[in-house]
């Protein structure tokens, strides 16, 4: 309606029926659609953006089974949507020629014909030739895919037509270091791999890269290329990480009592490429260890690093105290992305006090042991995806000398389920077994423990244990230990855990079993707060399995994830 100055609009809506959906039918019933997307319809109203979001992706998934043509339409009867899919024919990768493939990169290509035609299939197909070429030394070689379509009665025919422009092969040039200041260039030599003259590659950039950044030597790591006529030169700035660095902490921990951490790190102070770190940790109930470590990373060769030890260590167990004094060698390499492996020898001077254990008291001990931690989880102080498998094997003694001789096997997984929203199941399970050899007795002090924040909740530290006659604990030689957890995020930094954890510690390897029942079992919650490098714990267990001498519940306060 018109008016002066105005223009009055009235809308007139006319609602028609409400319509629920109810069920979901495809026509052909051979055709099936993603459970997602059936959820994004079954008992919800009447949605036509919905409806073309799920016919989208079916669409998507048309094209990729290499129907190009396909359309689906829709249609409601009542309560039920029907949706028809018409197919049309089905495009086939049949045949390819190449052309400019000067260094025959076509031998490497996945590409099994017959094949469903999709632009993925033609952009993966790309993306393996220029890796070949690049690889080769040739950073600005090109490629392009033309198609031609022969149709019969059943399909279409593709045959694609491939044209490789490689461009001009490339060697490395000049390779510059700047940015460093206490560090002498000769020292960490082992931490470069690009060399003038080589074949181009960027891989080896990138590999480069990880190789100085996984060092810990330096704060920063930065590659320039600069390309000229038939070279790419290199320029590699590096800024060295802090001479002295200091951190720590202090709190309390019902397992532990008062807790006191340090660490002091610095970064090739004498200008070798070596990292010094000297970390101490104080717990009032359970003792304390001193660790002084040096590392060279990439030596003896670009996979390795090799470290030295000396730790000083004291554990105060239920039943006895000991003391140790380690001298630890080790070498370490990094196996594809996630693998890392670590070869030891251990010796150590060790001595048990303040028990009514009949035991030496003195012990030297030498060992060799292996060691590979296989870790696919997101992050490794807050992960909420992924796994972990780790496994340790050791030997002491024997032609290694000492006072004592005996073997043993660990193994630990961890797997940690995404769920709804911002909760994570996370599944922890672990076993392990020593044996004497030759009728030697295993030491007190190097026997399986269970008990404490870290393991079996509820329980008082290292009280899952075999006793003696007079009511000491003495360990084990097998353990086996299980938990149940899920972890819900309330808040940015907040989060709730309910728990279960179950193990046992037994006196021989010929006595374990898995068994539930025979272990020992606690439920309880827990509450976090996270950090950057790890959470604030608080949990409290309840025993299902009663130990004589302590309470039903226990609580425990601590720092970083139990598992």
């Amino acid at each position: 309606e018109e008016k002066e100055k105005k223009a009055i609009l009235t809308f007139i809506i006319n609602e028609g029926k409400y319509v629920v959906i109810n069920d979901v039918k495809v026509i052909p019933e051979s055709f099936e659609i993603p459970e997602p997307e059936i959820k994004l319809l079954l008992g919800k109203p009447f949605s036509l953006e919905k409806i073309n979001q799920v016919i989208t992706a079916m669409k998507l998934g048309l094209m990729k089974n290499g129907y190009r043509d396909g359309k689906v339409l829709y249609q409601l009867k009542e309560k039920t949507l029907v949706l028809k899919v018409m197919t049309g024919k089905k495009y086939i990768v049949e045949s390819f020629s190449i052309s400019g493939d000067v260094i025959s990169c076509y031998k490497k290509l996945k590409f099994n014909l017959p094949v469903p035609y999709s632009k993925k299939i033609i952009e993966k197909l790309k993306e393996q030739l220029l890796a070949c070429y690049t690889e080769k030394g040739y950073p600005d070689a090109s490629v392009k895919v033309k198609e031609r379509i022969e149709e019969n009665k059943e399909k279409k025919s593709v045959h694609l037509t491939i044209s490789i422009n490689p461009g001009k092969r490339c060697r490395f040039g000049y390779v510059l270091v700047d940015g460093l200041k206490r560090t002498r260039l000769k020292t960490i030599e082992n931490l470069f791999i690009l060399k003038p003259g080589n074949r181009y590659s960027r891989k080896k950039v990138v590999k480069q890269y990880t190789i100085l950044s996984e060092s810990r030597l330096f704060s920063k790591v930065n590659i320039d290329s600069f390309k000229t006529d038939g070279c790419i030169s290199e320029i590699i700035m590096l800024k060295e990480g802090q001479r002295l660095h200091i951190k720590g902490f202090a709190g309390y921990g019902t397992d532990s009592g008062y807790v006191l951490n340090g660490l002091l790190s610095s970064t090739s102070p004498l200008g070798l490429g070596i990292k010094y770190s000297l970390f101490g940790n104080y717990r009032q109930k359970e003792g304390y260890d001193a660790v002084l470590r040096l590392t060279k990373p990439a030596f003896p060769s670009k996979d390795y690093e090799i470290s030295y030890a000396i730790v000083k260590k004291e554990q105060i167990y239920e039943s006895f105290t000991t003391d140790r004094i380690i001298y630890n060698f080790a070498i370490s390499r990094s196996r594809l992305k996630h693998l890392k492996q670590t070869w030891g020898m251990e010796v150590a001077r060790e001595k048990v006090t303040e028990t009514s254990i009949k035991t030496e008291k003195n012990f030297v001990k030498r060992t060799i042991y292996y060691a590979q931690i296989y870790d696919r989880r997101n992050n490794v102080s807050n992960p909420s995806k992924g796994y972990m498998i780790g496994l340790k094997f050791s030997l002491s003694g024997c032609v290694l000398g000492g006072d004592t001789d005996y073997y043993m096997t660990k193994m630990k997984a961890l797997y940690l389920l995404p769920l709804f929203r911002k909760t994570v199941l996370a599944l922890r399970a672990g076993i392990g077994i020593m044996e004497p050899i030759r009728g030697s007795n295993i030491p007190v002090q190097d026997r399986f423990y269970l008990g404490g924040a870290e393991s079996v909740r509820g329980y008082k530290y290292g009280t899952i244990s075999p006793m003696d006659e007079k009511g000491n604990f003495i360990g084990g030689n097998a353990y086996g230990v299980l938990s149940v957890e899920e972890r819900f995020n309330f808040k940015k930094n907040l989060q709730f855990a309910l728990f279960y954890d179950s193990g046992n510690v037994f006196p021989q390897t010929k006595d374990f079993k898995l068994s539930l029942s025979d272990w020992y079992s606690s439920v309880g919650f827990g509450l976090r707060y996270i950090t950057p490098v790890g959470p604030l714990r608080f949990d409290y267990g309840y025993k299902l399995k009663r130990i004589p001498g302590q309470g039903r519940g226990r609580i425990h306060i601590s720092f970083g994830f139990p598992f």
